[in-house]
C-alpha cells in the first residue's frame, strides 16, 4: 500500500485509475481519522477506489455527495482499527506469557539461537556444537590477550577456520558480534519490531533472561573482555604483524602531556617522538628516543612486571588474587549497571501510573539493590587499589623471573610472526595493566639524553626513573619513594 501511494504520488498512476480492494477494512489498520484522511487523498488524487466484496466504487464526486457511503467506509475502518488492536493485543499477550515461561520454566520461545547451538529433536532445549563452541572460546581467549577483531578475523582466515555460515571467510564485524553478543553466557534479550521514523527497528521486550542457553563462556570472561576492547578503543592503532610499540596508550610526553607516536624509519630504525611536537601543535621541541634501547631498559629495569604471566608454565598462580578481584569488580559493576537502568524504567512507569502500589514497591527494592551494589563496587575498587599497591612494590621471586624473560628474548628469534604477536600483545596488557604512565623528558645536563619516569597502577608514592646518556646505550635506573631516589643501578644495552 505504501508502494502504491508513493506511485501515485510520483505520477507514474495516472488519474482516472482503479484501485481494487477486497474490502474498505484493506486498506488501512490506523486510526480511523489516519485511514480516512488516506483515503480522501487518494480520491482527491484521481484515484478511484472498487470494493469487490460489495460491488461499491468510491469516487472523488459521488464520495463527498453521498453520506451513506461516507457513513459506511467511516464504519469499515473503524472496525478494521479495532480488529488489529484486538489482535495485537492478544498477540502481546501471548508473547508475555511466553516470555514468563521462558523465564520461569525454561521454555523455548522459537528455533531462533545463537549459531554455535542447534534445537534439540525434543524441540524443548538447545544443544551446543562443540567445534563452533571452541570458535567463540577461542574469540574471547585471544580478546583477553589483546589481539583485535581484525587480527582475529585474519588468523582464522590465515587458519582455514570454518565460519559459521555462507561467508567466503571471517569478517572483523562478525567477530565484534559475537564478543558483544550475551548470548555467550547464556543470556537470552527478546526482541520487537517497532516503527522509527518510518522505518522498521528491533527494540528490547521486556528484561533478559538469564539461562534461556548453554553458557559457553563465563560471565567474568565476557566481561573482561567486554573491559579489554574499551580500553582498546584509547589510545589504539596499527600494531603490525609483531606488535611494534608495547607503550601504545601509556607512552606520554613530560613536556607538554601528548602521547608518544612510534616512527619506522625502516629496519631497525624505528623512534617514539612526541606527537605533539610532530604535528607542530605544542612547543615542547622534545627529541626523539630511539625505540629498541627504550623497550629494552625498561624490561630490563621493571622488577614490578611479573613477567610470568606471559608464560603460565613458569607460574600457575601469579596474581590469583588481583585477577579474582577484577572479576568481581567486573561482575559488580555490570550488576550496577543494569540495576540502574531498572530503576530508571520503574521510576518512568511510576510516573505514568502514580497510584501503583506494586511499582512503589518494587522502586523502593530496586534502590536497595543499587545502593548495596554502590557499596560492593566501592570496596571492592578500594581492595584492587591496596593489593595493586602492595605488590607494586613487592620484588618478585628472581629465578623465575629471569626465566620468562630469557623465554620472551628467545620468542623475538622465532619465525613464526603470529606466535611472537600473541606473546608481545600478552606483554603489552600486562604493562597497560601494571603501568599508569611512561613519561618521557628531555635532559639539558650534559652527556645525557634524557629521563624515563615509569608511574604504577594503584601507587602513587612509588615509581622508577631511568637517567639515559647520551648514545641511549647506557642508563642509571632507580626507584622513587616518596620522590627520592633509591638503589641506583647502572644498565648497559647494545
Amino acid at each position: 500500500m505504501g508502494a502504491f501511494i508513493e506511485a501515485v504520488d510520483m505520477g507514474r498512476i495516472s488519474r482516472g485509475s482503479y484501485l481494487l480492494v477486497e474490502s474498505l477494512d484493506r486498506l488501512s489498520r490506523e486510526t480511523v481519522t489516519r485511514a480516512f484522511t488516506q483515503m480522501t487523498a487518494l480520491l482527491e488524487k484521481g484515484v478511484n477506489v472498487a470494493t469487490l466484496q460489495d460491488g461499491k466504487t468510491f469516487t472523488s464526486e459521488t464520495f463527498s455527495q453521498n453520506f451513506g457511503d461516507l457513513m459506511v467506509s467511516l464504519s469499515i475502518m473503524f472496525r478494521a482499527h479495532e480488529e488489529s488492536q484486538t489482535k495485537g493485543k492478544r498477540v502481546g499477550a501471548a508473547w508475555a506469557n511466553k516470555r514468563e515461561s521462558a523465564r520461569m520454566r525454561g521454555h523455548k520461545l522459537t528455533a531462533i539461537c545463537p549459531a554455535w547451538l542447534k534445537l534439540d529433536a525434543s524441540r524443548t532445549a538447545f544443544e551446543v556444537i562443540d567445534e563452533r563452541a571452541e570458535v567463540v572460546r577461542r574469540i574471547f581467549a585471544l580478546t583477553l590477550d589483546g589481539v583485535g577483531k581484525g587480527r582475529i578475523a585474519a588468523m582464522f582466515n590465515e587458519e582455514a577456520v570454518a565460519t559459521f555460515g555462507n561467508s567466503a571467510g571471517w569478517q572483523s564485524s562478525y567477530v565484534q558480534k559475537i564478543l558483544e553478543s550475551e548470548a555467550v553466557t547464556g543470556v537470552f534479550q527478546p526482541m520487537r519490531m517497532v516503527r522509527d521514523g518510518g522505518k522498521r527497528a528491533r527494540e528490547p521486550d521486556g528484561e533478559p533472561i538469564a539461562g534461556y542457553f548453554p553458557p559457553i563462556v563465563s560471565r567474568e570472561e565476557f566481561l573482561a573482555a567486554r573491559a579489554q576492547r574499551a580500553e582498546r578503543r584509547i589510545g589504539s592503532g596499527k600494531k603490525g604483524q609483531t606488535l611494534s610499540n608495547l607503550l601504545t596508550g601509556i607512552g606520554r610526553c613530560g613536556l607538554c602531556g601528548s602521547a608518544m607516536h612510534f616512527i619506522n624509519k625502516g629496519l631497525h630504525e624505528h623512534y617514539l617522538v612526541c606527537s605533539g611536537a610532530r604535528r607542530k601543535a605544542s612547543n615542547c621541541g622534545a627529541r626523539s628516543w630511539r625505540y629498541g634501547p627504550v623497550e629494552r631498559f625498561l624490561l630490563l629495569t621493571l622488577r614490578e612486571v611479573d613477567y610470568r604471566e606471559l608464560f603460565p608454565s613458569v607460574a600457575q598462580s601469579v596474581g590469583d588474587n588481583i585477577k579474582s578481584l577484577d572479576a568481581d569488580l567486573l561482575t559488580a559493576e555490570d550488576d550496577l549497571e543494569q540495576v540502574s537502568a531498572r530503576v530508571e524504567r520503574a521510576v518512568s512507569l511510576l510516573i505514568e501510573r502514580p497510584d501503583s502500589s506494586a511499582l512503589k514497591t518494587r522502586l523502593d527494592a530496586l534502590e536497595l539493590d543499587r545502593d548495596r551494589l554502590r557499596d560492593k563496587v566501592g570496596e571492592l575498587t578500594q581492595r584492587l587499589a591496596a593489593e595493586r599497591d602492595r605488590l607494586s612494590s613487592v620484588e618478585h621471586e628472581q629465578e623465575d623471573i629471569r626465566e620468562a624473560l630469557e623465554r620472551l628474548a628467545a620468542a623475538h628469534g622465532i619465525d613464526t610472526p603470529a606466535e611472537l604477536f600473541l606473546i608481545r600483545s600478552r606483554l603489552h596488557q600486562l604493562l597497560k595493566r601494571t603501568l599508569s604512565a611512561v613519561i618521557f623528558r628531555p635532559s639539558m645536563a650534559a652527556g645525557e639524553h634524557g629521563e624515563i619516569t615509569v608511574e604504577f597502577a594503584g601507587a602513587s608514592s612509588y615509581a622508577r626513573r631511568l637517567r639515559v646518556f647520551d648514545g641511549q646505550k647506557e642508563a642509571l635506573a632507580a626507584k622513587i619513594i616518596n620522590g627520592a631516589p633509591r638503589e641506583e643501578v647502572s644498565i648497559r644495552v647494545s
